[in-house]
């Protein structure tokens, strides 16, 4: 046999050898996208094939290191893959858990509140931002090729991404069920440089809603029955690396105690950038209003809240400016303008734009209202959200037809004293305590029950999540300590209200 075809053999032996392993890692690899489970029986079931209700119990399988040591390598060292089976929760749809109303012995007092004559509005709004929830270091991501980001997107990401799966669907009917009457997803305009340019673009880990994606929110909000809200929020770029540095650290608590913020402004005085940031800022919210219409969003929040508030020389000029872009926004936009949050330890004198909306969200610290009080003292509380609603602060807004109250609440031991904390952070010593943050909803909706001259007629239950799964049988850090509500005690308190108000 001559060399040539003894070679050619070899090489049609090697392809084969390559093609039969390719087949066989191809086939491997389709098993948990087709769903194909083993028969019952003494060994483990892989991760695809348990219920994604809950896997606290699954037991630990060689997967399990597999995953560890991977997300080790990604950059996601601190994240809390307890097993397998929350792993595949990353990977197709989520059961839907709905909403069941329970009683809350600890709240006495309930039976004083009969239903009312009175227009409050329910909102719900889920916080996480659109995209993906993985941080590719900013370093990375440009050093890597556009095909490997797509695929880094498209398999790396967590079950509580709502483009790919059907959380976006799950948490509009579990909040509907719940009595939320107004649905709020956010999108970004990023701060790039320090010239302070806003532009509308993709960044490592946030991406802005598309055309399409928003149709879809739009449209799940209105089967539910809801109005469909989009909130346009301002990210600085700056500081949103650090976000990834952090969460790449693998340190312990937050980066807000280990990072000063970083503004490449003054938050409450931007001076003489006045004009180019509301320039830049003007043309992305009418790139946004148009989007918005085009999907049938039936509301837009025009401001990025408090991001920037001068004082002095500069307020008339600011006001101004604000009054401008509503006016350019109304040309494009049919429904309803907000504006928020507007910090209510700030002060807006000077200010007359916020009486040229429909609507604005106001929020302040818990700590600035409930330090001193303990969770039991349900009638001290409902006096200091009284005082707080009717406060000169508060009543600068009243006229302005809808003002929605964000009381933004962790749920953990302590947090009337110490206040929000960064849910993405590492606390090792803080103890979930959702019947502090029921208290305090409860406690404010009786203030406004008992207060019908306060302009607040509106609650938001802020950062609601995207799942049903709590911490640790999911994969975010201490989503327990979250300001979400959803499956904790206060999702109840929530309901009961929007069943009292008529």
């Amino acid at each position: 046999m001559s060399k040539g075809i003894k070679s050619r053999k070899q090489g049609r032996g090697c392809l084969y050898v390559v093609l039969a392993g390719l087949l066989v890692i191809c086939s491997l690899g389709a098993v948990p996208v087709l769903g194909i489970c083993p028969p019952e029986g003494p060994w483990p079931q892989p991760p695809w094939c348990v219920s994604k209700v809950d896997c606290v119990d699954y037991p630990p399988t060689v997967i399990d290191d597999i995953i560890r040591r991977t997300t080790d390598q990604v950059g996601a060292q601190n994240l809390q893959v307890a097993n397998g089976c929350m792993f595949m929760r990353s990977f197709g749809d989520n059961e839907f858990q709905p909403f069941v109303y329970q009683e809350l012995d600890y709240l006495p007092g309930t039976d004083e509140y009969p239903p009312i004559e009175r227009d409050i509005a329910f909102v719900v709004f889920p916080a996480d931002y659109w995209g993906n929830n993985y941080i590719i270091p900013q370093g990375l991501y440009e050093g890597i090729p556009q095909f490997a980001r797509d695929l880094w997107y498209d398999t790396v990401t967590l079950g509580t991404d709502p483009r790919k799966h059907n959380n976006l669907e799950n948490t509009a009917k579990r909040s509907a069920q719940m009595g939320a009457q107004q649905f709020m997803v956010s999108d970004f305009i990023m701060l790039v440089d320090d010239d302070l340019t806003l532009e509308r673009f993709d960044y490592p880990g946030v991406e802005s809603l598309t055309q399409a994606e928003m149709k879809r929110i739009a449209r799940v909000a209105h089967e539910n029955g809801q109005e469909a809200v989009l909130m346009l929020a301002l990210l600085d770029t700056a500081f949103y690396d650090k976000v990834a540095d952090y969460f790449n650290s693998g340190e312990y608590g937050s980066l807000y105690d280990v990072e000063v913020e970083i503004q490449r402004y003054n938050t409450f005085d931007v001076g003489e950038a006045t004009a180019d940031l509301h320039a830049s800022w003007r043309a992305a919210i009418l790139e946004e209003a148009r989007m918005a219409e085009a999907a049938g969003f039936d509301r837009l929040l025009v401001t990025p809240g408090t991001i920037w508030m001068n004082s002095g020389e500069m307020v008339a000029l600011d006001d101004a400016e604000w009054l401008e872009t509503i006016a350019q926004v109304r040309q494009v936009f049919s429904g309803k303008l907000g504006g928020g949050r507007f910090d209510m330890t700030a002060d807006y004198e000077g200010y007359t734009f916020m009486h040229e909306l429909d609507f604005v969200i106001i929020d302040i610290g818990i700590e600035q209202v409930m330090a001193g009080v303990t969770s039991g003292q349900l009638d001290e509380m409902t006096e200091r959200w009284k005082t707080y609603v009717l406060s000169p602060n508060v009543m600068v807004f009243a006229g302005v037809p809808e003002v929605l109250h964000s009381p933004i609440v962790s749920s953990y031991d302590g947090v009337l004293e110490n206040g929000w904390i960064e849910p993405g952070g590492r606390y090792p010593d803080l103890v979930r305590d959702d019947r502090v943050q029921a208290a305090v909803l409860e406690t404010l909706m009786r203030a406004l029950y008992e207060t019908p001259d306060t302009p607040v007629n509106g609650v938001i239950a802020w950062g609601y999540g995207w799942h049903d799964f709590i911490y640790p049988n999911q994969h975010e850090i201490r989503d327990d300590l979250s300001t979400s509500i959803r499956g904790k005690d206060a999702e109840n308190v929530f309901y009961r209200w929007t069943t009292l108000f008529k």
